[in-house]
């Protein structure tokens, strides 16, 4: 992949993709917000919005704000897990999207801030492929994440950075990421269904997700991040036991994969 000089060169067009579970308007909100943050970078823009199966008023709230901007809503008929919302919006990017398209991902929940789309697009112009908003960069900004949360996310990326060794990155956690679409198509391509693999872990499936990227690839980048957590309108969904058994789950899936160790059914 050459990257051009310039964002108007590298990028066709932005596609924003989030899932939603039971944000309520939350998720109304977040598709105003990411509306006018694309319409200022002066780029062609679309919205994806994966709605897992809610029983609140997500789905309606999405449609309500995005009656007048390009943005398309997928409907899980009953809810499937945050890892299945992902592979459906994945399966729909690499599908949908075109040469030099980026796709930025992000939380439902209204805590990323759209406004900081640009600074992503400037590392994609710069060479990088993925680009993650990150906590643990110099100039981010935190805004009511309690201070427990704090100290696990601190652990979970010292995790990261000790066994996953992706070049640049310091944020494992974060789901705020811009892709070069040529990217996920070479995903979609190679692992399909199992793009996504482990089961029963929760939220670790975006940090699974930025993993495999690193099978792709090794430009990439961070841009501080912005985390809005007093913007959440509910309680967090995340269970921070089933995310650290994740992490170590995660760990050894890789080191199976790549052969490093074999199970005892397999030896003889």
């Amino acid at each position: 992949m050459t990257p051009a000089a310039a964002p108007s060169r590298t990028v066709s067009r932005v596609t924003v993709f989030f899932p939603v579970y039971n944000e309520g308007e939350s998720a109304g909100n977040l598709v105003r917000r990411v509306a006018g943050a694309c319409a200022a970078l002066g780029l062609p823009y679309r919205i994806l919005v994966v709605d897992d199966g809610s029983t609140d008023d997500s789905a309606a709230r999405v449609r309500e704000q995005g009656a007048e901007v390009p943005l398309t809503l997928v409907e899980h008929g009953r809810n499937r897990g945050l890892r299945e919302a992902l592979k459906t919006g994945l399966a729909w990017l690499a599908r949908e999207c075109a040469e030099n398209e980026v796709a930025v991902f992000m939380d439902g929940d209204d805590t990323h801030d759209p406004g900081q789309i640009d600074l992503m697009l400037e590392k994609i112009a710069d060479g990088a492929d993925v680009v993650v908003a990150s906590r643990f960069r110099r100039g981010s900004r935190i805004f009511g994440v309690p201070a427990y949360r704090q100290v696990l996310s601190l652990g979970a990326n010292v995790w990261g950075l000790i066994f996953f060794h992706l070049p640049g990155i310091r944020d494992y956690a974060c789901g705020y990421r811009a892709v070069r679409s040529e990217v996920l198509q070479e995903l979609v391509e190679r692992y399909g269904d199992r793009v996504l693999e482990l089961t029963g872990y929760g939220f670790i499936c975006s940090v699974e997700l930025l993993v495999r990227m690193g099978d792709v690839t090794r430009r990439f980048a961070e841009v501080p991040m912005v985390l809005r957590y007093d913007r959440k309108g509910g309680p967090s969904k995340m269970s921070a036991l089933k995310t650290a058994a994740g992490y170590l789950a995660l760990f050894l899936h890789r080191l199976r994969s790549r052969g490093h160790f074999t199970s005892k059914s397999q030896v003889r």
